[in-house]
């Protein structure tokens, strides 16, 4: 998106707590290095000043006159961090510690080593959370499963709770939980009070709560989970449940391709083929991680890994499920994968054997799969420089893409065809055939 500040005006801001990892960082110093000096401006937030750290918990505490020791322990436990000044006066309140009074609020502490605040802003929540009752702490932990935004019916059915609506609204005086601008749902009040609450539950509880929410959910959206793959993908995966967490990993991992979210689709096939080790699945299942991961691989630049991928993939087309017109495709893949490593005889190789798979294509999808095959395969004779061979293959992939109707196909033949006349002196039918695959592109947008 960088690249639109120069003619969109366009702002984006990027923040970075502290600590975070410097691979982000240096993604953002990549940015800069590409813009003007001028198109750019980084800040960098100090922790605030002693007086205003006073200034903050002061207004905290509606802005009554509180003694200096309060000040005092507040800037030197939070040094400077104003959500921490929030969660210290929030814990000096509840535990009883500061206390209002006729003339204004008074601190209840001899000294401020007597008061056992833990050291890291994960360890003051969980105080605040290990205060709360049972019951309360309950839900918040299953809210913290759910995530930073959860809906209070789910959270009901996932906590087992009847009043949810009770036990909410005591989370929100607490200053745990508050409303969205939605109907019936809640938010933590801050991402890491959501952080410090899940990080606290056992292995085997957070699992079956992953499960559980999991099994809500798809009750609740019956008949349309495939829409919410990403949120069960989630659930699954947490809930160790590899079967369900791969089949649903990979129909995100599709549908963020089909949209050219190629990073996103990425890290779901690469966590699928991770969880196919653990589990097995059918072999369809199988040949859609591996050609998800290729060709996301392969989108990344990485055709060594692109290959290496599709390689794995092999064993399965032996499998009876899988389909002719499946293993014609995935070799296809390969041969591709092939081609981007400028290994141009491997790539025929596989071309080669994915067209015997597809001897007698019929319908659209077999004409459509058979006209990709020849395409490719002038595409590599060119590259070797057979040209007669790579007209007689483009030749080949135009009829079958006429046969499918597919434009995109069409336009990658006219295209191919194009540089081959291009490379036989043929000016005026080079410009023609790319003129075509141009106007045909611009028809699909």
């Amino acid at each position: 998106l960088a690249d639109l500040v120069s003619t969109v005006p366009v702002l984006l801001v990027c923040g970075i707590r502290s600590g975070e990892t410097d691979v982000i960082d240096d993604r953002l110093v990549r940015i800069q290095d590409l813009l003007r000096p001028a198109q750019t401006l980084r800040l960098r937030l100090e922790p605030l000043s002693a007086a205003v750290s006073a200034a903050l918990a002061t207004e905290l505490i509606g802005g009554k006159e509180m003694p200096s020791a309060f000040s005092q322990l507040v800037y030197a436990r939070s040094e400077g961090n104003p959500y921490y000044i929030e969660e210290i006066v929030r814990m000096l309140i509840e535990r009883g510690y500061l206390e209002q009074t006729q003339p204004g609020w008074e601190l209840q502490l001899l000294n401020s080593d007597s008061l056992p605040l833990p050291a890291s802003l994960a360890a003051l929540i969980n105080s605040r959370v290990d205060s709360l009752p049972a019951d309360l702490r309950h839900v918040l932990q299953c809210a913290a499963v759910m995530g930073e935004v959860f809906e209070d019916t789910v959270l009901a059915a996932v906590a087992e709770t009847e009043d949810i609506r009770a036990a909410l609204g005591r989370l929100e005086t607490r200053g745990l939980l508050h409303r969205t601008s939605r109907a019936n749902e809640w938010q933590f009040n801050h991402s890491l009070i959501e952080t410090a609450v899940y990080n606290t539950l056992l292995r085997v509880r957070r699992r079956n709560l992953h499960h559980r929410t999991a099994t809500i959910l798809r009750q609740l959206w019956a008949g349309t989970p495939d829409a919410h793959a990403d949120v069960l993908a989630y659930h699954y995966t947490q809930a160790g449940d590899a079967q369900e967490a791969v089949y649903f990993l990979t129909l995100a991992g599709e549908q963020s391709a089909a949209r050219y979210a190629m990073e996103e689709s990425l890290t779901y096939f690469q966590r699928a083929a991770s969880m196919l080790r653990e589990t097995k699945v059918a072999p369809i299942l199988q040949w859609r991680v591996a050609v998800g991961l290729g060709d996301a691989l392969r989108f990344a630049g990485d055709s060594e890994a692109a290959a290496a991928a599709l390689q794995r993939g092999l064993p399965i087309l032996d499998q009876t499920e899988v389909t002719s017109a499946m293993r014609a495709d995935l070799l296809r893949r390969l041969g591709e994968a092939d081609q981007k490593r400028g290994d141009f005889e491997s790539s025929l190789r596989h071309f080669t054997a994915a067209l015997g798979h597809v001897e007698r294509p019929v319908g659209p999808a077999g004409y459509s799969e058979t006209a990709r095959l020849w395409a490719d395969i002038a595409w590599t004779k060119l590259r070797l420089g057979l040209l007669p061979q790579a007209q007689q293959a483009c030749e080949s992939s135009l009829s079958y893409a006429v046969k499918a109707g597919n434009p995109s196909d069409l336009a990658a033949a006219e295209n191919v065809l194009g540089g081959i006349y291009y490379q036989l002196g043929e000016g005026a039918l080079a410009l023609k055939h790319t003129l075509h695959a141009m106007q045909l592109r611009e028809q699909l947008g």
